[in-house]
C-alpha cells in the first residue's frame, strides 16, 4: 500500500466520523500539521499511524513484501 492510499485511507476513516483534523489531533495526540501531511500522502512512523488508527477505531496491520510481491 502506498503513502497516498493510506492517506485516503485516513482521511476517508476521519471524514466517516465527521471529525475536524483538529478533533482527530486531540483524540490521537497526533499534531493536525502531521495528520494533513498523512492525509496528502507524505511518509510518516509507523507510530503515528498507530495512534491514528487507535483514535479512528481502525485495525493497523504491517506486511513486509519482497521486491516479487512475495511476503
Amino acid at each position: 500500500m502506498t503513502n497516498k492510499e493510506i492517506g485516503r485511507m485516513v482521511q476517508h476513516a476521519r471524514e466517516g466520523r465527521a471529525l475536524s483534523k483538529m478533533a482527530l489531533a486531540e483524540l490521537s495526540g497526533v499534531h493536525p500539521r502531521t495528520i494533513s501531511r498523512v492525509e496528502r500522502g507524505v511518509g510518516c512512523h509507523v507510530n503515528t499511524l498507530r495512534q491514528l488508527a487507535a483514535a479512528l477505531n481502525m485495525r493497523l496491520v504491517i506486511r513486509f513484501e519482497g521486491e516479487d510481491g512475495n511476503a
